[in-house]
């Protein structure tokens, strides 16, 4: 019976066995990442030699942000790809950061050192408790002598005054330990808000000869990474080219460390829907003045929307889904170094790093520089007097390659100091952009209202009120400039105010009522503008002049 059951024990352990003997844990660490607005592509990249003919390699310690339906396995022609399955690994968490495991050790720390003060505090404690109850002395044969009762005395209050002592010190050292351990934990649960985080893992059903050294490529997006657009612009001469330099603040929080990969920095929105949109038929009818409720029968369709999985064919069932791309391309024949590869796609824009890159797995931004460039420009002044009295230095660049550029902040230097931040707004470039530099304190303008030419009259049933202002602009530089003036001139929207243009100095009038003056000033030279203009309106009424 004995032989019997060791035999049925080994039987049963066969299949385990067996099971194991074919899995293969392959060592493929991240590659390369496309960093989108929102969201990553990672790229990881390994190789393994085949012991069976049909193995399942399983890639572990994967990032919890994985998003399953993304993944993607590309062979190198040397086996084949028979089924992708992909799942949460509970027995494995993620790695911890160093950050972490430097604030594990600080609280394991605090803690022995707190126990130790509590030691301390329990002896000094009994100590105390012991001098108390031996306080009175008297002896039991013989009467102690005044001198003896002195000096008796004087040794018990000096051990119980330095037990007192150094038990209020042990006890104060004893609170401030733990409030450093209780700034510890807050600290350590602000880095990592979950105590457990699973690994995510991978595992590829391959087939293919045994002991040949093969490659093999997982690729997958990720969630909790993304960049965002900055730049730096320096100005140094109205002769010289405005100076941009490209940088990003790249964000990964996806609870792996990115070590020594290729960047690449996409403008692609892995959100947005691909499919086309579809016209359905346009009905007309007769428009009643009421208004008509129409009721819509429940199973009557009036639209009909189409979801096309973008990654899998069958998204309901992955581990039946085999997910491959052909044989590994051949490796480029050029290396970036530090350089930028610019890649102007028709729907997105990619910026390849050229200079390897890290990130830790941390909620903060890094911020790296990743491409230079000039860009022609002409320069004006700008102002607007009705709003303030300072003249802004405005770059204007109509180079056909700004299209590259996206929305960001901008730092902005002028002669290497720095003037402050500006905004890249491509949603409205058209053919020109415009860069402001800030104040220039050289250039003075000024507005103000002429009372001997502003006059309130009463006409019949109506007002007629008429403004007039100077606009005086003076260039204290040594060379001459070209400025553009802004103001407006009001619009109506009622049908009885009624706006009369008097006087625009030459100003072009627009439509939405701007009014813009271009004007050459020599060195030292001081121009004056007029803007007038007359409101009419009902007596009964007010206006909100």
């Amino acid at each position: 019976m004995k032989y019997i059951f060791y035999l049925s024990s080994i039987l049963c352990l066969l299949p385990f066995y067996g099971f194991s003997q074919n899995e293969l844990i392959v060592d493929a660490p991240i590659s390369s990442s496309t960093v989108y607005f929102n969201g990553a592509q990672v790229l990881r990249k390994g190789s393994f030699s085949l012991k069976n003919e049909k193995t399942t390699l399983i890639f572990k310690g994967l990032s919890p942000n994985l998003k399953e339906k993304s993944i993607r396995v590309k062979e190198d022609g040397s086996f084949m790809v028979l089924k992708v399955q992909s799942k949460f690994d509970h027995l494995n968490e993620v790695e911890k950061t160093k950050e972490a495991e430097a604030l594990t050790v600080k609280l394991e720390e605090a803690r022995d050192k707190i126990a130790l003060e509590k030691t301390h505090i329990s002896i000094l404690k009994d100590q105390l408790e012991f001098l108390k109850t031996n306080k009175n002395i008297k002896g039991t044969d013989a009467t102690i002598s005044p001198a003896d009762y002195q000096s008796l005395s004087k040794i018990y209050f000096n051990e119980i005054s330095k037990t007192k002592l150094d038990l209020l010190t042990r006890e104060k050292n004893r609170d401030k330990l733990q409030s450093e351990l209780t700034r510890l934990i807050d600290q350590y649960n602000d880095l990592y808000k979950q105590t457990y985080t699973p690994s995510y893992e991978v595992s590829v059903e391959v087939e293919g000869k045994i002991g040949k050294n093969s490659k093999i490529e997982l690729s997958y997006l990720v969630e909790n990474s993304a960049w965002v657009p900055t730049y730096d612009i320096r100005f140094t001469d109205t002769q010289k080219p405005l100076a941009f330099t490209y940088k990003a603040e790249v964000y990964q929080w996806t609870s792996i460390d990115w070590k020594n990969i290729d960047l690449t920095l996409s403008s692609a929105d892995t959100e947005t829907y691909a499919g086309m949109p579809q016209l359905y038929p346009q009905y007309l009818n007769f428009v009643s003045t009421l208004p008509k409720v129409v009721a819509v029968p429940d199973e009557e369709v009036l639209e009909e929307e189409i979801e096309i999985d973008f990654f899998m064919e069958d998204s309901e069932s992955l581990d039946e889904v085999v997910v491959y791309e052909p044989a590994l391309d051949e490796e480029p024949d050029f290396k970036l170094a530090s350089k930028t590869l610019i890649n102007n796609q028709q729907t997105a824009k990619e910026y390849a790093v050229g200079a390897k890159q890290s990130f830790k797995s941390q909620k903060s931004s890094n911020t790296i520089q990743f491409f230079q460039k000039e860009f022609d420009a002409e320069y004006e002044y700008q102002c607007i007097p009705k709003l303030s009295d300072k003249v802004y230095l405005v770059a204007l660049i109509t180079d056909e390659n700004v299209s590259e550029l996206m929305n960001g902040k901008a730092n902005v230097y002028v002669e290497n100091s720095f003037m402050g931040q500006t905004d890249i707004n491509t949603a409205q470039f058209l053919d020109t952009l415009e860069v402001s530099f800030g104040v220039d304190p050289s250039i003075k303008v000024q507005r103000e209202k002429v009372n001997v030419y502003t006059a309130k009259q009463s006409v019949g049933s109506y007002i007629k009120q008429t403004f007039t202002y100077k606009i005086s602009m003076k260039n204290t530089k040594s060379f001459p400039i070209n400025s553009k003036v802004i103001d407006q001139i009001p619009l109506s929207s009622d049908k009885n105010i009624e706006i009369e243009v008097k006087e625009l100095s030459e100003g072009e009038l627009f439509g939405n009522g701007s009014v813009i003056w271009n004007i050459e000033l020599a060195p030292n030279e001081t121009k004056e503008l007029t803007l007038s203009y007359t409101i009419k309106y009902p007596k009964k009424e007010k206006i909100n002049l």
